[in-house]
């Protein structure tokens, strides 16, 4: 009996600790922002967890208007109303968040041009805060890109107090777009 409960404890412990790791993964496809527009990811959700790393895998699909580069594509997780940004991953324009990272890739505004790689962060609550996604350069034209960033560790979307729902793919299409004030931008 005793070997028994101690499989079912292990299992268990397993499950739970499976549970406790969650990626919230945004796929684009073909999405279109210009300069400081951005889109607030599943409307009223907010994220729960620790955030410790991000990862960019994405392309300029088309050539940037007006200097707008594929590192240019920006997360900010902020409170609703943006007036308090905990971080901003991406972007030329500097939005004023507590914590402030760059895409490794990317610096080039041609149309074909990849983006992203891994950004350490380190262990981050963004409990509360919500996710908004667009284009970081605030006096850019048009950008489009296609791809996926994974934000990762033990983060997730609250449902109301149901349990954490990771978002799918299909949750692309709830984009509410929002914009920023412009800021000015110099590239040499």
């Amino acid at each position: 009996m005793k070997n028994t409960e101690s499989i079912f404890g292990i299992i268990a412990a397993s499950a739970i600790s499976m549970a406790a790791t969650a990626d919230v993964t945004l796929t684009l496809d073909q999405f279109s922002a210009t300069g400081s527009e951005f889109a607030q990811y599943l409307p009223g959700e907010t994220l729960t967890g620790m955030l410790n790393t991000a990862y960019g895998d994405f392309t300029l699909t088309q050539q940037g208007e007006n200097s707008t580069y594929c590192d240019d594509l920006t997360i900010l997780i902020a409170d609703e109303s943006k007036t308090h940004l905990l971080m901003q991953i991406g972007g030329y324009s500097d939005y004023g968040a507590q914590r402030r990272y760059h895409w490794l890739d990317g610096a080039n505004d041609n149309a074909g041009t990849h983006g992203g790689g891994t950004v350490h962060i380190g262990d981050i609550d963004v409990t509360g805060y919500y996710l908004f996604i667009g284009n970081g350069y605030g006096y850019g034209g048009i950008g489009v890109w296609t791809g996926t960033i994974e934000l990762m560790g033990s983060v997730m979307y609250d449902d109301g107090g149901e349990g954490g729902v990771v978002p799918g793919p299909a949750v692309a299409a709830a984009f509410v777009a929002i914009g920023l004030a412009r800021r000015r931008r110099r590239r040499d």
